[in-house]
């Protein structure tokens, strides 16, 4: 027992340390280069293959759970700049999206506040954690490319935690695990050097699938889908209540 408290602790200190790194990045580093990512405007080829594999990621997400949302609870954890919040809310949603980056909540805020409908049911956007049980119980939690920078251990306890708080289903991301992937990260593409973010943590198909089915009972994998652009690859799996 003794070996297993320390474990849980060190995981927590591992996922603090993580987040605080995220959050500097995010909040310091590399600020405008996502502002600009997430905005209309002319970007770099390989801002623009990430652009695009992101766009379609969110086209996935948005496919899985439906064209009309009315009346449903959505938990965005990783919101980022609120473009997919926002998504959510054109369907009659009503959302919370959370991040740990003020700078990029703000930017969410204004770019709502300049482009909203005032048909459209709000977003409450936030600065905090994710795991922070405060913010309740929703239908459907999304977490796109939020999880990404942590190890797998960290990764399934994160989604553990959230199926609490699910009601029908998680969407989560996570980069798989290639061979072209880790020869990219070996020659250190993903990012022009400047700008690149805390380390990614890809694993395989089978891991994943393996944490899940040891760890969260009473959930079952309902589909997984991949996206794959020249600097962005991602693969969403969907998690759906038994």
């Amino acid at each position: 027992m003794l070996w297993q408290k320390e474990k849980a602790l060190f995981l927590e200190q591992e996922y603090q340390n993580k987040r605080h790194q995220i959050a500097q990045y995010f909040d310091k580093t590399a600020i405008k280069a996502w502002e600009k990512l997430t905005s209309d405007d002319r970007l770099s080829f390989i801002r623009e293959s990430v652009r695009s594999g992101r766009e379609k990621m969110q086209g996935h997400i948005l496919d899985r759970l439906g064209t009309d949302l009315s009346g449903k609870d959505i938990f965005d954890a990783g919101c980022g700049t609120g473009s997919l919040a926002m998504e959510f809310s054109s369907r009659n949603a009503n959302v919370v999206a959370v991040d740990i980056s003020p700078s990029l909540i703000k930017i969410a805020r204004e770019r709502f506040s300049s482009g909203n409908n005032p048909q459209m049911p709000s977003v409450k956007f936030v600065w905090g954690d994710m795991l922070d049980p405060s913010f309740g119980e929703f239908d459907h939690i999304v977490l796109m490319d939020s999880a990404i920078h942590y190890k797998s251990s960290n990764s399934i306890g994160l989604i553990k935690e959230l199926c609490s708080r699910a009601r029908e289903s998680i969407i989560f991301t996570f980069v798989p695990l290639t061979p072209l992937l880790a020869l990219k990260f070996s020659l250190g593409k993903i990012f022009p050097k400047k700008d690149r973010a805390p380390s990614i943590e890809p694993y395989s198909e089978k891991t994943i699938c393996n944490l899940i089915e040891k760890n969260i009972e009473g959930w079952h994998i309902a589909g997984t889908t991949r996206v794959s652009t020249y600097f962005y690859t991602s693969q969403a799996v969907e998690l759906r209540r038994d």
